[in-house]
This record gives C-alpha cells, sequence and structure tokens, in this order.
C-alpha cells in the first residue's frame, strides 16, 4: 500500500489510463510514503511524473513560474496539458516531457478541460 501525503494542498493530480503513472501538481511538498522503499518527495511550480510500479519519480516538468493548478491529458493520452497561476497553459510531449505549445491568457489559470468531438 502507498500514502500520498501532503504539506499543502494538491492542486491537481491524474492518473494515466495505463494504470502506472501518475501526475502531481502541488504548491509544496508531496511525499509519497512506501512500505518498503526511501521516501519520495515533489513540490513547487512543476508537475511531478510518478512511476507507480516502481515507486519512483520518472521526471519533473518545469514549465510554469507559478503553481500548476491543473492537469489534463489529451484525448490521445501523448501530450499532457497543464494551466497555472502564471496565467498560461502548455502543453507536453509526454515521450520527452518537453513543451510543445503555449498559450497565454489575462489572468491565472484555475482549471482546464478537455472536450472530444467526434469526426462527422
Amino acid at each position: 500500500m502507498m500514502t500520498l501525503e501532503h504539506k499543502a494542498a494538491i492542486e491537481d493530480i491524474i492518473m494515466h489510463p495505463n494504470g502506472n503513472i501518475i501526475y502531481v501538481a502541488s504548491k509544496l511538498l508531496v511525499q509519497l510514503i512506501l512500505p518498503t522503499q526511501a521516501n519520495a518527495h515533489s513540490g513547487g511550480n512543476n508537475v511531478h511524473v510518478w512511476d507507480m510500479t516502481s515507486y519512483t519519480r520518472m521526471h519533473i516538468i518545469e514549465a510554469h513560474a507559478k503553481a500548476v493548478t491543473s492537469l489534463a491529458l489529451t484525448s490521445g493520452k501523448d501530450q499532457l496539458i497543464t494551466g497555472s497561476l502564471d496565467q498560461s497553459v502548455q502543453i507536453h510531449d509526454l515521450s520527452t516531457f518537453e513543451s510543445v505549445q503555449a498559450y497565454r491568457h489575462n489572468s491565472p489559470v484555475i482549471s482546464i478541460g478537455i472536450t472530444v468531438t467526434p469526426a462527422s
């Protein structure tokens, strides 16, 4: 059993549909408490990518100047969209974790969502 402890609010957490990866956005420290392994930490203005099969952090996506408030996966599950209090939305390629597109808004981004429109 794994426990997710945090010292401040977790802004968003989503699991990849494969069930093996979680993405965590938190303003402060996040700690994975594992029954048989050393503890791991994450936090800040970043998104931490955790491998749930090995309980290790795979990557830190460092793309925002302020807290990441919202996460979403694209319908193809190959890109992660992040929204932030820094007034931006960024799209990240999950094979490289690089930002491939960014959008600027005139106010902080509190929530994002994906709507899939069926092909006609």
